[in-house]
């Protein structure tokens, strides 16, 4: 999914070097990939911006477990590019 949205130009190719980590509380991002806790700060700090939580997966149940944690998979052919990335 996040390919396809790159891909639709979503964001820009640079994307990955932005260092402003505050556009979305500036009003500059109206996306923001993050954890449950960002959202519900958002909530309460601007409730007008009725900001809105989704997941990008169906199987919900281990969410708890992985929520900021990276994996790469070990029959990944890249795992240095995927950690890269």
């Amino acid at each position: 999914m996040v390919q396809r949205f790159g891909d639709k130009g979503f964001w820009t190719k640079s994307a990955l070097a932005d260092t402003d980590s505050q556009k979305t509380q500036t009003g500059k991002a109206a996306l923001r990939f993050h954890n449950i806790d960002t959202w519900s700060g958002y909530c309460v700090q601007q409730p007008d911006w009725d900001f809105q939580w989704t997941t990008f997966t169906k199987d919900v149940a281990h969410l708890p477990f992985t929520q900021d944690c990276l994996v790469v998979s070990n029959t990944s052919k890249n795992p240095d590019r995927a950690l890269a990335m």
